[in-house]
């Protein structure tokens, strides 16, 4: 049993129901367990079988976030805990926030999920588990660890904290068996059955802290959502030992599949299917389930990756006959020459990803030496990118990040140094935003401005042993991620700059075009 429901009410309701919730469930809870709330019960009708009593996890998660923007701090005791939580744990928000505004404006970002509104969320933005994950991220855990070494020390306590809550969720939300190899972290595997298995252990070492910092008195969650995350991951470590009696064919279970998700995602889904009715009839939800069966009979395998046989940013680039002479006479006066270490450690990052994706999906393994190092490097085009440039690679890194040569790196770094000054000078930004195609633009505006130097004109003419061309596929690859990053920016504005927020409703509505014809 665990908490569904959430799909039942409309969002105005659900920002009074989310706080009640809890209580409502518990109430529900007790009285099934005739007073004394356990992690299971007898099934009424099935002697040999349970029913455990589960809060979803998903509404503890986002309560979790809730209280951490209310409070402002955490502290966990770390007493018999220091391996998990460090010696000392004085988690606040507002490390967070300032995080965020370290890299506000920057082209590339280490905490690149943290977003304004996830940091200001409103009643209802707080319904939703995406503001919850934006925080408690890898990239933010990352990102605190990176500058506790550049001057912020006091973020290492706040980046313990998030990436314990992070490895609790990560553990509680698996629905994939294959998703520990994919994500190359060992969290993500499935909780076996039979075996005193490494996420058991430490899913019942979370469950020991969070009682401990309920007893403690420190500053921390509510009771109630204390009470509700230590009967979910008991119960979940029940559910575990329950199955071991009695199953002998089943070797592991998936935490996530228990959650409300699949349910919620479900019903999504056939309101979709109707158009987006949200009241649906007997027959409107049968109809639904037949159409979603068979678009799942459909294979769809052959068409959904392409292999690239040739250069398809000389097309693109060819094909394009927008003006970009004014950008690159721009980009000739960008000095190129002084490197924030900060800066460069993104780009190895980036660079890195840019390198495998455009070998994912060219399938060339000559192409696969040019852009990652490791893999049958050329010596006479791949030199050594300096150390203190790998501090948040090395921190990411679960083993198999895809590590740059130095052509990819210096291509990427180019394009963020000249996307940069272009992102500094608001008129040439706006001139670009406008532009049919900006990124063609930029593309033809930098391999002018490349070729016509004699320091990077080399760059250009990079080929593997089957020739292929990786100068434009690069530059394109990292316009799309800058383009991200601006669009994220513009998107962050707050909407009530011009009027306070008590005010900002009459306003508008004095100022509409309605009000204006009477």
């Amino acid at each position: 049993m665990y908490v569904t429901g959430e799909f039942l009410y409309p969002c105005w309701f659900l920002k009074l129901l989310n706080r009640h919730l809890i209580l409502i469930f518990r109430k529900l809870f007790m009285d099934l367990c005739n007073g004394e709330l356990r992690h299971s019960i007898e099934h009424p009708y099935r002697p040999r079988e349970k029913l455990f009593l589960i809060f979803d996890f998903t509404h503890n998660f986002k309560n979790i976030f809730n209280q951490f923007v209310n409070k402002k701090q955490m502290h966990p005791p770390t007493k018999d805990n220091e391996d998990i939580l460090g010696v000392s744990c004085h988690a606040k928000f507002l490390h967070i926030k300032t995080l965020y505004a370290l890299e506000e404006g920057k082209t590339l970002k280490v905490a690149h999920q943290l977003k304004k509104v996830s940091l200001n969320p409103s009643s209802i933005a707080r319904t939703s588990p995406q503001h919850a994950l934006s925080v408690f991220s890898d990239s933010t855990v990352v990102g605190l660890k990176h500058f506790a070494e550049k001057g912020h020390p006091e973020f290492l306590q706040t980046a313990k904290y998030v990436e314990f809550i992070q490895t609790i969720w990560n553990i509680m939300s698996v629905k994939s068996p294959s998703k520990a190899v994919r994500k190359r972290n060992s969290f993500f595997t499935p909780l076996q059955i039979g075996e005193d298995h490494p996420d058991v252990t430490y899913l019942r070492r979370a469950m020991d802290i969070f009682k401990n910092w309920q007893k403690s008195g420190c500053a921390g969650l509510s009771n109630e959502t204390f009470m509700a995350c230590i009967q979910t991951m008991g119960a979940v470590l029940s559910l575990t030992e329950h199955l071991q009696v009695i199953t002998q064919n089943v070797e592991y279970f998936l935490s996530g599949k228990i959650m409300s998700d699949p349910i919620e995602a479900r019903f999504g889904m056939y309101r979709q299917s109707n158009g987006g009715n949200f009241l649906m009839s007997v027959k409107q939800l049968l109809l639904a389930e037949k159409k979603i069966r068979c678009l799942s009979l459909l294979q769809r395998d052959g068409l959904s990756r392409a292999i690239i046989s040739c250069e398809p940013g000389e097309e693109d680039a060819s094909a394009n006959h927008e003006d970009f002479q004014w950008l690159a006479d721009f980009t000739k006066t960008v000095s190129t020459n002084d490197v924030d270490d900060t800066d460069a450690s993104v780009v190895v990052f980036v660079s890195g990803y840019i390198g495998r994706s455009i070998f994912r999906r060219r399938r060339c393994d000559d192409c696969r030496g040019v852009l990652i190092s490791g893999f049958n490097n050329v010596p006479d085009i791949n030199g050594c990118i300096p150390e203190r440039y790998k501090t948040i690679f090395d921190m990411a890194d679960r083993g198999r990040l895809a590590e740059p040569t130095e052509i990819c790196f210096a291509i990427t770094l180019l394009a963020v140094q000249y996307f940069s000054a272009v992102s500094a000078d608001e008129d040439t930004l706006k001139k670009l935003m406008c532009c049919m195609n900006q990124r063609n633009v930029f593309l033809n505006a930098m391999r002018y401005v490349v070729s016509n130097t004699s320091r990077f004109r080399h760059l250009m003419h990079v080929k593997c042993k089957s020739s292929h061309l990786n100068f434009n596929l690069i530059v394109q690859s990292a316009f799309n991620c800058f383009a991200k990053n601006h669009l994220k920016r513009l998107n962050a504005k707050p909407m009530l700059e011009e009027a306070p927020k008590k005010n900002f409703r009459k306003i508008r509505k004095l100022t509409s075009k309605a009000s204006a014809k009477c």
